[in-house]
């Protein structure tokens, strides 16, 4: 009972946010290399600049703060996607970090979300903005010292030690982000497989044409010839 109610309290804490977000202010004024971007990161305000990922031909290198507490921050990037005969989609793509450690010279956290290929990190994707920690962060991950991300600012000490972590909370299922609602896998696949339909179909019908242009005088041809 006691455990559960831990899980709630903690759940609960992390859900109710205000719309007002800063990154940690240690970070700011100060370059950061990221074990995982193998790049500089900066922190200023609300803003975090380098945490480059990519998506299809875009980069997406600023990310907005959104939530801030209970060692959760969350980020927003964007980026935009069309397809041929389809209407350009924009899409958000948010991070969860889970900050294990935090101090002047390094940045310890955890990035709560299942992995997506296409974009090479965890993260959560989905065409709505206005997404919270409750729609966004994965809480139950099992999670192990290799999963961990470092930041280490300029001329730091780059041996650091991980400690082993189980998640911010284990249960079984009531602190699981939403399911994507955006479908992107229909979106984005989708529309290749009908943009790809829509060509054969089109040069099967230029074939047909051409051949439909050519075959009478052919079969005039071999008419005359049967009955010579």
């Amino acid at each position: 009972m006691r455990r559960t109610a831990s899980v709630f309290m903690i759940w609960n804490a992390i859900c109710v946010y205000v719309d007002s977000c800063t990154f940690p202010s240690v970070l700011e004024g100060k370059t950061w290399e990221d074990s995982d971007k193998g790049q500089p990161v900066t922190f200023s305000g609300s803003d975090m600049l380098g945490w480059n990922v990519s998506a299809f031909s875009t980069v997406m290198t600023q990310w907005e703060c959104l939530f801030n507490q209970n060692d959760i921050i969350v980020s927003k990037s964007s980026f935009v996607f069309g397809l041929p005969f389809a209407p350009p989609v924009t899409y958000y793509v948010y991070i969860c970090m889970w900050i294990v450690s935090l101090d002047s010279d390094k940045f310890i956290y955890y990035l709560l979300a299942d992995f997506i290929s296409d974009l090479n990190t965890r993260a959560y994707r989905n065409t709505e903005d206005n997404l919270g920690p409750c729609d966004v962060c994965k809480l139950s991950l099992s999670l192990v010292p290799a999963d961990a991300k470092v930041m280490t600012s300029t001329g730091s000490p780059s041996e650091i030690t991980i400690p082993p972590q189980s998640g911010p909370c284990k249960s079984t299922g009531s602190n699981q982000a939403k399911e994507p609602a955006d479908g992107f896998n229909k979106v984005f696949v989708a529309p290749i497989v009908i943009g790809i339909s829509v060509l054969i179909a089109a040069v099967v019908s230029v074939i047909l044409f051409k051949f439909k242009k050519r075959n009478p005088k052919t079969v005039a041809k071999k008419i005359n010839v049967c009955t010579a």
